[in-house]
């Protein structure tokens, strides 16, 4: 007999757990060909000074430039430009010519986000990504410097309930899918707690060393490291109070939200109201009716939470037909894949409308009306603390929900976001194109009773901001993304959730016969990712001219990691020049 309710799913649910660190300052090695840009707004001078400062008075030859974003570029010094981050072929140029090894970032906090005006949140987030992005795009192919991004107070310890921070944050979520897609960059974030106050030694220590650790907050001279560890869930002495509540549920008639209305239903819930953007089918609506013979009073109404006059109204309908709102679960999302550097506001807006504008609306509607509620749960992905694979835009959407629910807490609203993993045979997984390679990734499922324990332990819980439920073959997982040194990850347990290995038949392709057959498997794989005739695959062929695009390549990414366990970057599947030039390489690392 189980000593604890929860002992089924303790295996799989997390926490990110701080832990603070000591300062070991030591010296640059290789100073002679190491070589420092720093990227900045002319407003960050000072940040700029300050670093030259302190390296100078240690190395005094150290090669240092400074690159000022601007709209035009120029040259106004050997070691000061002016540069466009929108033109990536100057500035490629300028990191080749001057053979720069290391690039640090400094964003800004966006002065103009002071309310939470859907269009303003959207361009302040859409303007960060593409600033980082277009970086990206322009670091060279003969070698990749490595990259540091530095924010101000955009980290859960740091966070104060300032907007501009909260949107900040979503840059780290957004890194977690740049290192599965571009697994050459060696990327690495840097918070500060204040611009004013910083500790250029420390920031050089964290800018040339412990790059296994990728993600850091600084005070002065103090630093916090994030870690994902087990979160183990205890029972609570008393059952949960779902009875006579009533509980408004967004994304209402999705799979997730109609398994959460029949749960509530068989708890005793009172009432149900369900928000959803659709009509539903006669499924759900059959589905609805059955629900409805639990004895709940199950309401639908059709809106667009991301319309603030429609939530406006919403509110004023439930205030007129005497609704108290004990509870909000806000499932509603969309998922739209994309790989990052072919992302685009539109992509980004698609999902970030829902989840984000969505909840921002109910929470404005809650403040001006003074509504109390019991517990609001925001149901957020995985994807915004590990990252997956063509999801950027979906892990910075729920990447605010997460660090939403900090700010919500601060101001004493009881919060909770789930990062959920993989739901089985349901949720918005089943519309994304990572469906049938997430196993592959090492990613295993919840099953609804699960799930379910889960959410009845979030309901009873207090000072629970951010929760993981993530049933994950971490040594598989780590291991194909080469990130088993990455500090982040190291108190994950490698035993946890083992999915079974298949033999690896790359094991085969050492002999002539062996390089036929893995060439025969690499057409086949090409063909089925991009629908075309393995009999048009030629050596000479180029694969975006066959018709590889973004999410294409995800796809033969996966199926070329799955028969020979190789993990071919985006970067690399879009630098072959032809079919031959990706055998040779993919029969190189195989060897």
């Amino acid at each position: 007999m189980k000593n604890n309710e929860y002992d089924e799913i303790n295996n799989f649910v997390y926490k990110i757990g701080w832990s603070s660190l000591s300062m070991n300052l030591n010296p640059i090695n290789d100073i002679g060909v190491k070589k420092l840009a720093v990227i900045t707004n002319e407003s960050n001078i000072n940040f700029y000074d300050g670093i030259k400062k302190y390296i100078n008075s240690k190395y005094p030859k150290f090669n240092l430039i400074w690159l000022i974003i601007g709209d035009v570029c120029q040259k106004k010094s050997d070691s000061v430009y002016i540069i466009n981050l929108y033109d990536q072929s100057n500035l490629n140029s300028i990191i080749l010519s001057k053979k720069v090894t290391d690039i640090v970032l400094v964003y800004n906090k966006d002065s103009t986000v002071i309310n939470y005006d859907p269009y303003i949140v959207i361009n302040s987030i859409w303007e960060q990504t593409k600033i980082l992005i277009n970086l990206l795009d322009a670091l060279p192919n003969e070698y990749v410097p490595r990259v540091t991004v530095i924010t101000e107070a955009a980290s859960p310890i740091f966070m104060n309930n300032s907007l501009p921070s909260l949107v900040q944050s979503t840059l780290w979520s957004a890194g977690r899918v740049i290192k599965l897609e571009f697994s050459e960059i060696d990327l690495k974030f840097i918070d500060l707690k204040f611009f004013n106050d910083i500790d250029f030694a420390t920031i050089t220590e964290e800018i040339f060393y412990t790059r296994n650790i990728d993600v850091v907050s600084i005070d002065g001279s103090n630093k916090y490291i994030p870690r994902l560890i087990k979160y183990i869930q205890h029972p609570y002495p008393c059952p949960i109070d779902i009875k006579h509540k009533t509980f408004l549920v967004t994304g209402g008639t999705g799979a997730l939200g109609l398994i959460i209305a029949e749960w509530l239903a068989t708890n005793g819930a009172k009432d149900i109201l369900l928000i959803a953007r659709t009509h539903p089918d006669i499924k759900t609506q059959n589905k609805l009716q059955d629900i409805r013979k639990f004895g709940a009073n199950v309401k639908l109404y059709h809106i667009d939470i991301s319309d603030e006059s429609s939530v406006d109204n919403l509110f004023n309908i439930l205030e007129s037909e005497g609704y108290i709102l004990n509870n909000i679960i806000h499932a509603a999302g969309v998922i739209h894949d994309v790989t990052y550097r072919n992302l685009t506001i539109e992509d980004l807006k698609k999902v970030l409308l829902p989840k984000v504008i969505g909840i921002v609306n109910i929470y404005t509607n809650l403040k001006k009306r003074n509504i109390t509620t019991d517990k609001l749960i925001m149901f957020s992905s995985a994807t915004s603390i590990i990252g997956n694979l063509g999801q950027m835009n979906y892990a910075i959407a729920n990447a605010f929900l997460d660090n939403f629910s900090y700010v919500l807490n601060n101001e004493g609203i009881n919060t909770t976001s789930i990062n959920w993993g993989v739901w089985n045979n349901t949720g918005m997984s089943g519309q994304s194109i990572a469906k049938s390679n997430l196993e592959s990734s090492g990613f295993k499922r919840i099953n609804k009773n699960e799930g379910l324990k889960v959410l009845d332990y979030v309901l009873r819980s207090q000072n629970l901001p951010q929760i993981g439920v993530i049933p994950m073959d971490w040594r598989l997982f780590l291991s194909k993304y080469k990130l088993k040194e990455i500090e982040y990850y190291k108190n994950v347990h490698l035993d946890d959730n083992i999915i079974p290995q298949h033999s690896n038949i790359c094991n085969n392709f050492s002999s002539t016969s062996g390089v036929n057959e893995l060439k025969l498997m690499v057409k086949s794989s090409i063909s089925e990712a991009l629908g075309t005739d393995v009999d048009d695959i030629s050596d000479t062929t180029n694969l975006i001219a066959l018709g590889m695009d973004s999410l294409s390549a995800v796809s033969l990414k996966h199926a070329i990691y799955k028969i020979t366990k190789v993990n071919l970057s985006l970067n690399h599947l879009y630098q072959f020049k032809d079919f031959q030039e990706m055998l040779e390489y993919i029969a190189k690392e195989v060897q």
